[in-house]
């Protein structure tokens, strides 16, 4: 009777190491598979973040350059009024000395 008890215990030690082992390799396997889940998840984030920042970017750039077109047109204007105005100037200016040469 004593030896069936020895043997019991030894059985249910050796159950016991191996409901043990079997925890620990679960147990590594479940953090091998958090642990790429969580790399996966990072991309995901990551990726989607690039992506925002890239809309936004060129949401940013397209509204720039509408704002940009009236002032950009306006300064255009302004140069050609201004360009036009100082060649009235010369010619006048020209017609002025000639005139002073001339009498």
């Amino acid at each position: 009777m004593v030896k069936e008890a020895i043997l019991s215990v030894k059985d249910a030690e050796k159950e016991a190491e191996n409901l043990i082992e079997e925890a620990i390799k679960n147990a590594k396997e479940a953090e091998k598979n958090a642990e790429k889940e969580a790399l996966d998840r990072f991309k995901e984030i990551t990726d989607n973040a690039k992506a925002d920042a890239k809309r936004i970017r060129e949401e940013a750039e397209q509204k720039a350059a509408a704002e940009a077109e009236p002032i950009i047109e306006e300064g255009e204007r302004l140069y050609e009024e201004n360009l036009h105005k100082a060649d009235e100037k010369i010619d006048k200016l020209a017609e002025q000395i000639l005139e002073r040469i001339v009498s």
